[in-house]
């Protein structure tokens, strides 16, 4: 805390502006100490920043490295009796498939109408016996015996694997059914006994299909893995054509993500390392071989297999601006003339491709205990703490030189003071004498 101070009563100086612009002096070694901290401090902000950009990289080859990149599959379906999805890998090819019947649940359907407060059991005590899902035989006893009442209380039972559902079918006149939840002839078989007039039956139905004319049967509408990787849903009755192909466009999506982020990080870095040349703005980590370091890693990882012609066989170039370029056309068509080769060029399953060389990179410069990125922080978060240290040490010091400078210019005054009274003092005998001599 700085000392009060009064500006010169009796010197007429302007002490506090005096001792401000003492104190700017004074505060130079300090701004230095501040201005070398705020570096730091945007050097480890732009050393987090990079980072964040690589473990984007670091994601991009992730997926890059999983089967669903490469071998994922188009589909496209002629007709209107069914529609289909093909998981990565499945078997390309086109096949005709009938759909001759589709899958059903059983129903029990009161046989007469009744209004929906009507009662559909009168007998007393009022039990309904259904049978759930699991098979087994399940009592319900429905309080008033109403047909709502009945349908509610169905509806109820916990895993009945049943639908209760009131169906109007004229005025005031409503047909109570119960309806399976899953479809097929097996499976749940239930039944619902204890109603005044004996529910009608139907039992539920298998989807029945053909496949290139070898029939099947299912007992839902839709059949995973129908052919391989290809699971199909019957809509209606009928024929359809369904035709799986690799969807190469996919594939080159994952690629140029790869590429696209290890760009990202390449002008992230060039932005930070700015030389600040003709006048333009200086980056943080200008002259730092650190940050440089982790650019030429990640376009050494793309040279290094162009020394080889591998990464220009699937469309990658590196520029004269130290930037990646990917061509889109050249990979589909090499992809297209040798899958297995393309992906052994980018992504193998293992060896050493362009994805592996990018994400050694990474690691290099990521790794939580001996990266480049991780020791760079960490140096500069050591120079940051001691900085503050400093720092808090000049405010001290500071104090007490202001604190100081007041007192001495405080100390003037009265020095100041005295010679005037002493003077005044003077003054008054010089004239007592030259007034007793007249």
């Amino acid at each position: 805390m700085s000392s009060f101070a009064v500006d010169g009563l009796v010197s007429g100086l302007k002490t506090t502006e005096v001792v401000g612009q003492l104190m700017q002096l004074e505060r130079i070694p300090q701004q230095r100490l501040q201005a070398t901290l705020s570096n730091q401090t945007n050097s480890v902000t732009a050393y987090q920043s990079i980072a964040t950009r690589l473990k984007a990289v670091e994601t991009a080859i992730t997926a890059l490295s999983t089967p669903v990149s490469w071998g994922a599959r188009s589909v496209a379906v002629t007709g209107t009796s069914l529609t289909a999805t093909a998981a990565a890998g499945a078997v390309a090819g086109h096949n005709t498939i009938e759909v001759r019947a589709l899958a059903s649940a059983a129903t029990w359907t009161a046989a007469a109408p009744a209004g929906l407060d009507s009662t559909v059991i009168g007998a007393v005590p009022r039990t309904l016996s259904i049978r759930n899902s699991k098979g087994e035989a399940v009592t319900v006893t429905p309080t008033t015996g109403s047909m709502r009442d009945v349908m509610d209380a169905i509806n109820k039972v916990p895993d009945s694997g049943l639908v209760a559902v009131a169906v109007k079918v004229g005025t005031d006149a409503y047909r109570l059914q119960v309806r399976a939840t899953t479809t097929g002839s097996t499976g749940q078989s239930g039944y619902v006994s204890g109603l005044d007039a004996v529910p009608v039956e139907v039992l539920g139905t298998d989807a029945q299909y053909a496949v290139n004319g070898m029939l099947g049967t299912s007992p839902t509408n839709t059949v995973a893995d129908l052919l391989p990787g290809v699971t199909v849903t019957f809509a209606q009755l009928g024929t359809s054509t369904v035709g799986v192909a690799s969807d190469v466009s996919k594939t080159s999506d994952a690629v140029k993500a790869m590429v696209d982020e290890v760009n990202k990080v390449l002008d992230e870095v060039a932005k930070y390392t700015l030389a600040g040349a003709s006048g333009g703005a200086r980056g943080v980590l200008a002259g730092d071989a650190g940050a440089r370091r982790i650019a030429s890693n990640l376009l050494s990882a793309v040279s290094d297999a162009l020394e080889s012609g591998v990464a220009a066989q699937v469309g990658i170039q590196t520029t004269k601006q130290g930037r990646l370029t990917f061509d889109a056309e050249k990979f589909t068509a090499a992809y297209a003339a040798n899958p297995a080769a393309a992906r052994s060029l980018i992504a193998p399953t293992e060896g050493v491709g362009i994805a592996s060389r990018l994400k050694a990179a990474v690691k290099a410069a990521t790794d939580p205990v001996d990266g480049d990125i991780t020791n760079s922080i960490q140096g500069r978060e050591r120079v940051v703490r001691d900085l503050k240290t400093q720092i808090e040490s000049w405010d001290r010091r500071l104090d007490i030189r202001q604190s100081a400078l007041n007192r001495q210019f405080a100390g003037l005054e009265v020095a100041l003071g005295r010679i005037q009274s002493q003077g005044s003092w003077l003054s008054a005998q010089l004239a007592s004498m030259s007034g007793s001599r007249s």
